[in-house]
């Protein structure tokens, strides 16, 4: 008898419930075809089993990981620890947004795989279809939008934390500053140093924030110095 597939949900221990209710809506949809893999869940790592060796063994052995990503996880050096063992082990990587936090608020490396939001009926399917694709099965036929809905409810009980949600709100400011700073029309090309500079932050913070943005081409100027520009104007 062939092993079924795993799927590994990561996720903070605050947010434990809402991986436990992702896993039973995954569990109930899907039929029960693959196991599940929560860190928080007692199904999950056995009586006696060390924990940390447990999830080392899930992530060794899963088909895929979804990432729970909200204000606060993305915050969290754990969320990154696991996103990073499967993007070494090129292990498909779905970032799963909820609680306000959106995939262009995603954070390096989890930017760099297509996340999907709970809020987002469409991004619901997407995700059903990589699973789908993994499993060799068809897509269930559900109304995603009340799926959505139903996810979304009972996710609303955990807030994050008024300094993740301030984060994360100045971080959008500051990724418009530096966009802006980039729609010049008078080049396509701008020095990373004077984009920082326009945006009112470091040049690092800047560098940081930028990578985390597929749109962003980073090159080398003429003098060796660092240049960025949106793919959509000077190309892939």
């Amino acid at each position: 008898m062939s092993k079924r597939l795993r799927l590994f949900i990561s996720h903070i221990s605050d947010e434990k419930e809402s991986a436990a209710k992702l896993k039973n809506v995954l569990t109930r949809d899907f039929l029960d075809l693959f196991e599940i893999f929560v860190s928080s869940d007692t199904e999950s790592i056995a009586a006696g089993d060390e924990w940390l060796s447990s999830v080392a063994q899930a992530l060794r052995e899963c088909a895929v990981v979804v990432i729970l990503c909200s204000p606060e996880s993305v915050r969290r050096p754990w969320i990154n620890f696991e996103a990073g063992a499967a993007w070494m082990r090129e292990i498909p990587l779905v970032p799963v947004c909820h609680l306000g936090l959106l995939p262009r608020d995603l954070p390096v490396p989890l930017s760099l795989r297509q996340g999907v939001a709970l809020s987002d009926p469409e991004g619901l399917k997407r995700l059903y279809k990589k699973i789908s694709e993994l499993l060799s099965c068809k897509v269930p036929t559900l109304d995603f939008r009340s799926l959505s809905q139903e996810l979304e409810v009972s996710y609303s009980s955990f807030l994050p934390t008024k300094a993740a949600q301030v984060g994360i709100k100045e971080d959008r400011e500051i990724r418009e500053r530096l966009r802006q700073e980039l729609i010049s029309p008078k080049r396509k090309w701008r020095s990373l140093e004077r984009v920082a500079i326009g945006a009112a932050i470091s040049e690092d913070h800047a560098a940081d924030l930028l990578r985390s943005d597929p749109d962003i081409r980073f090159s080398k100027g003429v003098t060796g110095n660092i240049i960025v520009g949106l793919r959509s104007r000077v190309g892939v």
